[in-house]
């Protein structure tokens, strides 16, 4: 049975709802209904930590067409989903929740676009390459394309996250990676309307566990695989940062850089000068920046414009 509930954003009517996965855990979405009936959906995947609140105006900030939906969920482990905190055993589980959202929630005849922010840009690619996710298009803002190397390097906590797996110690956290709880110096944003947004959490979560560090190292490993982008089927946008101390800003060329030879899908890397982490809980002119970029883009690459208002 699927329980529902009924929130107002600002500018439309969400509906959130819960839908168990293959494995039993609850995994709560929302669906934003455009004014017209529509045959295309954005579907937004969301950054470890966050929730499906965070961005209930996002029609509004990148001007969603009144005839496009708009999906997204928590992941398991955050927001209101259920799941450890912080945690999961395979990103293979996220894709399992989202698979069963996208049955449940979007009719056989819906293609949709993804757009992602953060680690739910790992998951969508993950997803897309694994042929589970079969979007029209990705357009992923800030995504984590490879692990920070700071406060501690990646080559002492990758290998200590996968011998704590070994070790039966997967669900235990190394205790890093804490909140961003200074205004001035924060990586996340410059906004500080943004900032107390993350502040002001309903779901806080404590640092990841071994496990989630492991199969993010692993899915990772496997989006920047050169015989598993060949078989990328769809055009792929990136927007990032200048100022990026989050995920390794790194990881975003190099994998332009692959996936370019790889595939011949149209692949693109958008640089934003000053921006944070957070490039659509930033300051307006960031995210204005980010939307002229997307539509930009679209139209440098001659694709049927199904998402957003010129």
């Amino acid at each position: 049975m699927v329980a529902r509930e009924i929130i107002m954003g600002r500018e439309k009517q969400w509906t959130y709802s819960q839908v168990k996965s293959k494995d039993g855990t609850a995994i709560r979405y929302g669906h934003w209904r455009g004014k017209t009936s529509s045959n295309h959906t954005l579907v937004f995947l969301n950054g470890r930590s966050e929730w499906l609140e965070k961005y209930e105006d996002i029609a509004k900030l990148i001007q969603v067409k009144p005839d496009c939906d708009i999906l997204s969920w928590d992941h398991r482990g955050q927001g209101g989903s259920g799941g450890l905190r912080s945690h999961v055993d395979s990103y293979d589980e996220f894709l399992s929740d989202g698979r069963t959202v996208l049955e449940h929630a979007l009719g056989s005849d819906t293609t949709y676009t993804i757009m992602a922010h953060s680690m739910g840009g790992l998951i969508a690619l993950y997803g897309t390459l694994k042929k589970v996710f079969r979007p029209q298009q990705l357009i992923l803002s800030s995504p984590l394309l490879m692990l920070p190397d700071q406060p501690i390097k990646r080559s002492i906590y990758i290998p200590a996250s996968k011998v704590a797996c070994r070790l039966t110690m997967a669900r235990k956290s190394p205790g890093v990676g804490g909140q961003h709880d200074i205004y001035p110096g924060n990586s996340l944003t410059r906004s500080f309307s943004g900032f107390q947004r993350v502040q002001e959490s309903p779901y806080p979560i404590p640092s990841p566990t071994f496990g989630w560090v492991n199969a993010t190292d692993e899915a990772i490993r496997f989006v920047h695989d050169p015989k598993n982008l060949q078989g990328l089927l769809c055009p792929v946008l990136i927007l990032g940062g200048s100022a990026e101390a989050v995920v390794d800003h790194r990881g975003f060329s190099h994998w332009v850089h692959e996936a370019s030879k790889a595939s011949d899908e149209p692949i693109s890397f958008f640089n934003i000068p000053g921006a944070r982490h957070e490039l659509l809980n930033e300051i307006g002119r960031t995210i204005t920046t980010a939307r002229r970029n997307i539509l930009y883009w679209m139209k440098q690459e001659g694709f049927k414009n199904e998402v957003f208002q010129d």
